[in-house]
């Protein structure tokens, strides 16, 4: 089984700040993977570099709807992972089984501050 997971930021082990949504993202593949199944990286294109970090996973980048949509179709997963709520709404025109992980109470802040989580 195939899970791609779409994450914002760079996996960690470079030689640069790696957001916390990064860490869980590779934290659910080192996992997964674990267990046996087949792992792929997705990230906004603008968070990454243009070259890979040697001994790390490659991560394939994206920007907006469009090319999210065509990677997913490209790797044809069986099941996306999405960290956060950020990602959702662009794949749900999409006919796969879609898993959020809402490693943070964003949803729950939200009721008591003025943010926009969609």
């Amino acid at each position: 089984m195939r899970i791609l997971i779409v994450f914002h930021g760079r996996l960690p082990g470079g030689p640069y700040p790696v957001p916390g949504m990064a860490v869980r993202a590779y934290g659910n593949g080192i996992g997964l993977a674990a267990h046996g199944f087949e792992v792929c990286y997705a990230s906004r294109r603008r968070d990454l570099e243009n070259r890979p970090v040697p001994g790390l996973p490659p991560v394939h980048p994206f920007e907006g709807k469009r090319e999210l949509v065509s990677l997913v179709k490209a790797v044809a997963p069986d099941l996306v992972l999405v960290e956060g709520t950020y990602d959702v709404a662009m794949l749900a025109d999409l006919d796969l089984p879609i898993a959020v992980d809402l490693f943070a109470p964003r949803v729950l802040e939200a009721q008591w501050e003025e943010v926009d989580v969609s």
